[in-house]
């Protein structure tokens, strides 16, 4: 876990943490950048397909990899795919159940 609170002239407006391991820093700025600042409700910000960008762990593993959260079948996300595919990127397909990218807790503070 990763916690983060917001503040907003000095007081708390939101506390968040995720799991995740290396998804973790991806995950809370997809979060945070959805919700505080495009205005998006925090159950809709979470709801979500994610997107991660794979660092390599080791010198055996390949680079430019991106894990895509989601239904492979959809129009949109296949569109997607197969645009960073066209640029040199590894897509690699995660179902969006909350296991690899993980749920988080978050609550916001009015």
């Amino acid at each position: 876990m990763a916690p983060v609170i917001a503040t907003r002239d000095g007081l708390p407006t939101l506390a968040l943490g995720l799991p995740g391991g290396q998804r973790i820093p991806t995950m809370t700025l997809q979060i945070l950048a959805d919700h505080l600042g495009a205005g998006t409700p925090l159950a809709e910000s979470f709801a979500r397909p994610r997107f991660h960008l794979r660092r390599p762990l080791s010198s055996k593993q390949l680079g430019n990899a991106i894990d895509l959260e989601g239904d492979a079948g959809d129009p949109q996300r296949a569109e997607l795919a197969a645009s960073l595919q066209g640029r040199g990127w590894r897509t690699h397909d995660k179902p969006a159940n909350g296991l690899y990218f993980g749920g988080g807790t978050a609550l916001v503070i009015h």
